[in-house]
């Protein structure tokens, strides 16, 4: 990328090697803009840290335009998620996650458009953020669409459909991103061009290892190459710093370089395709895209809709909604009954839907038969491995008659799935069995 020299955390100098003294004194002015961000005006921070960033001529009047516009998009942001996390907090889970899906799509947009997380000066950093872009976009879309046709998933359906969607995009991004990295000395930096050292820039920058708040702190480090490329002359840095106090290229040294021949300010860094940082990140990948496909699997089993998905909230939150709201559960409609089970039924066939109780489990070899208050249910055989409801559990049973025990007076009315009453609330036309 091009040297810029107005941003104010470069650190320029002639020096291949630094000493103890200089490296510690760079660490300790990262730490005192860390300190210094936390004061300054919101609208400052990134010309804080990369500099102004903008051209010399640029009217006062115009400057202070562009920073209103600036301090709008961080307070958009800002309200969008405290907005996000008050819909949680207030259980209104929907609304929230629609939010939620909005500011991503909205962020993925952005870099599909811009190419630009925080501040990008290359074309190859770009096109890696506009593959993330894409692949944000459709996570958030696919999420929004999955949650507006939420009625049409049954028990853990809509959770386990959002988790697929999430794993499995995330995992196939990384994957294409780390092969970009790898194959963009190919398709990217195809130009090999003789480049003489002028100096190097350094920057300081941390990292948080997990939960035990332990801070690193390194300095990544770039010759300046001053080259030329069509006639024009360039003077630039790595796209991608290395993280290293010292170069390993001399002052005055000549060097081939890799640049990218439609931006040839933009020059390959030797670390850009570290095998074990590549490694590392197609393994998670790879997991994300097994996870993803996993799910999608489980899901396509029918297992998940037999599954349900609880939540517990703090009694605080409880308190602020109040004894008078309401928990608006699942709904199951007769469409969905007739779609999910037309294997199940006879064409044609009448079936009916009675609320009841479990009232009790027998152990037997071939595993636990539940027994229901309303005797006419004919007991449901649950085998080892599946885990029956607790006696008194209310549920909806949906069944069909069985005509030839009819007259026998119980266990005519044969039960092809259940629901727990207070897990879902069945909105369809069907009732009890009337014998005419």
């Amino acid at each position: 990328m091009l040297y810029n020299r107005k941003n104010p955390q470069w650190k320029y100098s002639e020096e291949q090697f630094i000493g103890e003294d200089e490296y510690n004194q760079m660490i300790d002015d990262y730490t005192a803009l860390r300190k210094e961000i936390l004061t300054t005006d919101i609208r400052d921070i990134n010309s804080k840290l990369y500099g102004p960033g903008e051209p010399d001529d640029l009217t006062d009047e115009d400057r202070e335009t562009k920073r209103k516009k600036t301090l709008v998009g961080y307070i958009v942001i800002i309200a969008a998620f405290i907005a996000m996390v008050v819909a949680f907090l207030l259980k209104q889970l929907v609304i929230g996650g629609l939010i939620f899906c909005a500011f991503f799509a909205f962020a993925g947009i952005s870099l599909i458009l811009t190419g630009q997380a925080e501040k990008t000066d290359t074309a190859s950093l770009a096109l890696k953020n506009r593959i993330m872009g894409v692949f944000i976009t459709i996570g958030a879309v696919a999420i929004g669409l999955v949650i507006i046709f939420r009625d049409h998933f049954r028990g853990g359906e809509l959770f386990i459909t959002i988790c697929a969607l999430a794993f499995g995009l995330a995992g196939v991004a990384l994957i294409l991103i780390m092969v970009f990295r790898v194959l963009s000395s190919k398709i990217v930096y195809t130009q090999e061009v003789s480049a003489t050292c002028t100096g190097y820039v350094r920057y300081a920058g941390s990292d948080k290892a997990g939960d035990s708040g332990m801070v690193s702190y390194f300095v990544y480090t770039s010759p300046v190459f001053r080259y030329s490329y069509s006639g024009t002359q360039y003077e630039c840095v790595y796209d991608e710093f290395p993280v290293r106090r010292d170069s390993d290229i001399a002052l005055g040294q000549t060097a081939a370089i890799r640049i990218d021949p439609r931006h040839p300010e933009n020059i390959l860094g030797p670390d850009s395709n570290h095998p074990a940082g590549v490694a590392l990140a197609m393994v998670m990948g790879i997991a994300f895209t097994v996870v993803g496909v996993g799910l999608a699997l489980f899901l396509s089993s029918g297992i998940a809709a037999q599954q349900t998905v609880e939540t517990s909230w703090n009694p605080l939150v409880e308190k602020i909604n109040g004894e008078t709201s309401e928990t608006t559960l699942p709904q199951i409609t007769d469409e969905m009954i007739e779609s999910l089970y037309l294997d199940k039924l006879y064409p044609g066939e009448d079936w009916y839907v009675d609320e009841t109780y479990i009232a009790e489990h027998e152990i037997t070899d071939e595993g636990t038969v539940v027994s229901y208050a309303d005797s006419a249910f004919k007991p449901t055989l649950f085998t080892p491995g599946d885990t029956p409801p607790e006696v008194g559990t209310r549920v909806y049973m949906f069944y069909v008659i069985d005509k030839d025990a009819l007259d026998r007076g119980y266990g005519y009315k044969q039960s092809f799935v259940y629901e727990r009453v207070d897990r879902m609330e069945y909105v369809g036309e069907h009732g009890s069995f009337i014998d005419n």
